[in-house]
């Protein structure tokens, strides 16, 4: 022991590797005695061989004799014939003992140990890898002692995160991967992507020309690790997940990068001493079926790469688009992480891209080119900022999908059609308070025509006279309590007892104008021929006001005539036009509904006395 501590130099590091190979062999015992491992009692054996010869070395004893001497007191119980088929393993140690000292044999003892215990779940892996890592460089006993207390708090079961990444659909493995990249000082993304006919496993490969390379490599298996780009509003990443989600669907995949690289096969991973000059590089192999290869490819022609970086497909450009729009300055929520890391919920002014659906396309939003949720709208929305997502990545909150269908909506409103401005998106848009008054009035319209006003229950003739002059008279229920607040406020549809006011009483008051030499000829006439019609006179007043949308209005024996809606040629001579507007007006003395019965017999019989009367005293008919 003393001449082989001289020969190594530094006594303490061999303190230091006897003390984690003690550790490692009370966690293995325990696994025995207590966790129930017997399901792989092979693996277990080896692993108690590997750590009874390394301390064996160590310390200078024979490996066999420790290994007989220790092995019935730490394993009790176990079949004799895997003992005996696992003391052959010391053979392998003794061959380390013509090494040039103790530290190499116990570091290659550790290596073993290292990768028998990762596959037991041992705590005392922990251990183990420090060792290996250091390379036996630790000052002193002191943290190693403190190791077999250190347990994983979480564990990850590759198997089940798979199965649970199946629901995002393989197309996403594609999606992290670019946009990552896309997240780099790159020029220029290559994407390959194949599957031979029949093969259960697809090849897939993304490299990019950024100088630096990855930054740090140890972020592909470093789960949630703190990034950088949590603080960058333009970068898309903030969770740090992407390409662990990534590589747990990967049969095998391996990352190189201008740092080095790393490998991983099975549930092993292995570091690589490749390193590139400039850029990163992502290979790896994915169990997918044919559809599921078709449907990849497909996502990938969604992208919409930024300008000035060349995204290449299977050796194809992913052509740039052009927007049909662009908003700019529109403050939206975001993430940042504030100054101790943490992601806190801002606003910003940001930029957003519009973008017509190319043929069998879906409406999508987009976080900077990736498209992230599925909206079903008209058109592609291409936010230029972290979207608050979800961990998943697939949906936002309804408010800011709200804010921005409503930006876009005041966009866009000329381009909608009639089928359009029934959409879902568009009356979430029309219900929200930021709205404008042009988005308001062009989807109204598109609705129920150029003619509208809105029903008037305090002036039920109205809606009839106004359906009668061909409008279309919207009720309650056409439209939601939020949309018809909008409508209010921006005055796109009035009531219809405002432009049929059928209650003179109850309008305002009107001014009385004395009328001209010809106009009160044409008012005698009228006033003759009512006589005739109902039987006796009436009261005819002229008055002028231009808010008012009426030519007449009649009840209570008064007949009001605005002279700046019927024009001066009414009053020039007594003709069919004067007369038609007399019967109409007259016809309610008998009803009020111009829909009704009763009003259509009402004109009918007075059409019929006129005729009469005027048959036997044509002079009713003169001036």
């Amino acid at each position: 022991m003393t001449s082989e501590r001289e020969e190594c130099g530094d006594g303490r590091r061999v303190d230091a590797g006897l003390e984690l190979l003690n550790i490692a062999r009370d966690d293995i015992k325990e696994a025995v005695h207590h966790n129930g491992l017997y399901g792989n009692e092979f693996d277990i054996l080896a692993l108690l061989v590997t750590v009874y010869c390394g301390r064996a070395l160590a310390i200078g004893e024979d490996p066999q004799r420790a290994l007989e001497e220790y092995w019935p007191h730490d394993a009790p119980g176990i079949r004799a014939n895997d003992c005996a088929t696992a003391r052959r393993r010391p053979a392998l140690f003794h061959r380390q003992r013509g090494r040039r000292d103790s530290r190499t044999a116990v570091n290659s003892t550790a290596t073993v140990a290292m990768r028998k215990l990762r596959a037991s779940g041992s705590a005392g892996a922990v251990a183990i890898t420090e060792i290996h890592q250091r390379d036996l460089g630790i000052p002193d006993a002191g943290p190693c002692l403190m190791a077999k207390r250190r347990y994983c708090v979480f564990e990850v079961d590759r198997t089940g995160l798979r199965m649970l990444l199946e629901r995002k659909g393989k197309e996403f493995a594609l999606y992290e991967l670019v946009q990552n990249s896309w997240d780099q000082n790159v020029k220029e993304v290559k994407v390959t992507f194949t599957k031979p006919p029949g093969g259960r496993l697809a090849t897939l490969k993304v490299e990019d020309d950024d100088p630096d390379g990855f930054a740090d490599p140890r972020h592909a298996y470093t789960l949630f690790a703190s990034s950088p780009k949590k603080s960058n509003p333009r970068q898309r990443g903030r969770f740090n997940i992407g390409e662990k989600l990534v590589i747990a669907i990967c049969e095998e995949s391996r990352i190189v990068t201008t740092k080095g690289g790393v490998e991983f096969v099975g549930n092993e991973r292995r570091t690589l001493r490749q390193r590139l000059n400039r850029g990163s590089v992502f290979e790896g192999s994915i169990r997918l079926t044919r559809p599921e290869f078709e449907e990849c490819c497909e996502a990938m022609r969604r992208l919409i790469p930024p300008v000035g970086v060349n995204t290449y497909f299977n050796g194809e450009l992913v052509p740039h688009r052009e927007p049909i729009a662009v908003i700019e300055h529109i403050p939206l929520r975001t993430e940042i992480a504030d100054a101790e890391g943490y992601l806190r919920p801002t606003t910003r002014h940001t930029e957003i891209r519009i973008y017509e659906l190319l043929q069998g396309e879906t409406g999508t939003l987009y976080e900077m080119g990736i498209p992230v949720v599925e909206t079903g709208d008209d058109y592609h929305v291409d936010v230029q900022q972290k979207v608050p997502l979800n961990s998943d990545r697939d949906n936002v909150p309804p408010s800011y999908l709200r804010t921005i269908r409503t930006a876009v909506l005041n966009e866009t409103h000329s381009k909608i059609d009639q089928e359009a401005a029934n959409h879902v998106w568009v009356r979430q848009a029309m219900e929200d308070p930021d709205v404008s008054e042009g988005a308001v009035c062009t989807v109204i319209r598109k609705r129920f025509g150029e003619k509208v006003v809105s029903f008037d229950p305090s002036d039920l003739e109205a809606n009839n006279r106004a359906v009668a002059n061909g409008f279309t008279v919207v009720h309650g229920r056409s439209l939601s309590k939020a949309e018809w607040e909008n409508v209010r406020r921006t005055g796109a549809v009035p009531s219809a007892g405002s432009l049929f006011r059928t209650n003179p009483g109850e309008a305002k008051p009107v001014i009385a104008l004395e009328p001209a030499p010809n106009e009160q000829r044409i008012v005698n006439a009228m006033n003759r021929l009512a006589q005739v019609i109902i039987g006796r006179s009436i009261s005819i007043t002229l008055f002028s006001d231009m808010a008012d949308p009426a030519e007449a209005r009649y009840g209570g024996g008064s007949l009001l005539l605005n002279k700046v809606r019927l024009g001066r040629e009414f009053f020039d001579e007594l003709n069919e036009r004067v007369v038609d507007l007399l019967l109409h007006e007259l016809g309610h003395e008998c009803a009020s509904n111009h829909l009704s019965d009763d009003y259509y017999q009402a004109l009918s019989s007075s059409g019929a006395r006129l005729a009469f009367a005027v048959a036997k005293d044509p002079s009713l008919l003169l001036p």
